[in-house]
């Protein structure tokens, strides 16, 4: 028959007998037979009972639950496929998150609590989880979190509505700009690099931020004035008025909504330039002409000699 010492393993060898058999207070025999083998008995819960309600429905084990993961060699050598984390935590690691050392999250303590714990707990670091910002700063600066924004995309909440674990560059459902920004990318902004808006930043800011922010969403903020100051109001030239990003020409200006002189069949016929001619700026430039222009007809036309009329010669 085997000692029963071979049915110990790892470090229950160490341990004394009166550790576990313990010696009775009176005059009575000490139990052997019959001593409880689970973990429980002995040890306390390191985890606070924080697996205890994911690990209800599942079948017993042998020696209590502490056996579904942990060996008796070192509470810290695990099962040979290792820590299922998203299981017993419901947070999956992956991406970057697997590339991460444990102590990233779980800062060891330089000595162990009452319980011999040195293993850090996330919320005790970063508090109570509540998604990606839990951990991470958010370089935005809440801009996608305001009034109007979508909360959730296909299931997706928080920052993975647009990132996912590889890299907070990566965009695996790619970035509506129009839908985040209120600026369409149409045209040739649809073909510019993001860096043409966002210059990278040649080391992470504060927050961690690596791309500048953009000069504003105003034509003006990017784009000198092609009109050379025509269409100003109150000193301001607004693009808006006639040009929009929604659409690939840019241009929404409507003659018969936005001018002083609706076109009417006959006008609409002609070419723009037939009107709007280049003119020559002062400091040697040219731009086409679009206000002040007379709406009068004989500011085009003259006056009516012999039935016909006749084009009126512009001088400048």
């Amino acid at each position: 028959m085997d000692h029963p010492l071979q049915l110990l393993a790892g470090e229950h060898r160490k341990v004394a007998c009166d550790d576990c058999h313990l010696v009775p207070a009176e005059d009575a025999p000490r139990e052997f037979h019959g001593t409880p083998s689970d973990c429980e008995t002995c040890h306390g819960d390191p985890h606070s009972a924080f697996f205890a309600d994911l690990a209800a429905d599942l079948p017993a084990v042998e020696h209590g639950e502490c056996a579904r993961c942990h060996q008796t060699q070192s509470f810290a050598a695990l099962p040979a496929d290792g820590f299922d984390h998203e299981r017993w935590t419901e947070f999956p690691i992956l991406g970057a998150h697997a590339q991460s050392e444990c102590e990233s999250c779980h800062p060891l303590a330089k000595e162990p609590d009452e319980l011999g714990r040195k293993f850090g707990r996330v919320a005790d670091v970063f508090g109570a989880f509540e998604g990606c910002v839990t951990c991470h700063d958010d370089p935005h600066r809440g801009v996608f979190d305001l009034p109007g924004q979508p909360v959730e995309i296909d299931g997706r909440t928080d920052c993975a509505r647009c990132h996912d674990e590889s890299s907070f560059r990566s965009f695996a459902q790619g970035f509506e700009h129009g839908q985040w920004t209120g600026f369409f990318l149409v045209g040739a902004h649809g073909r510019a690099e993001c860096s043409a808006c966002h210059t990278p930043l040649a080391s992470p800011d504060p927050i961690g931020s690596t791309w500048g922010h953009a000069a504003g969403a105003a034509c003006a903020d990017c784009h000198y004035d092609a009109h050379a100051g025509q269409f100003k109001v109150d000193g301001v030239t607004d693009c808006a008025r006639c040009h929009t990003s929604r659409i690939a020409s840019y241009i929404s200006f409507d003659h018969e909504r936005d001018s002083r002189f609706p076109l009417g069949e006959a006008h609409s016929r002609l070419e723009c330039a037939d009107c709007h001619q280049t003119w020559e700026l002062g400091d040697g430039g040219t731009v086409v002409r679009y206000r002040p222009l007379g709406i009068e007809c004989v500011d085009c036309h003259g006056v009516q000699e012999g039935g016909f009329l006749r084009r009126k010669q512009r001088t400048q």
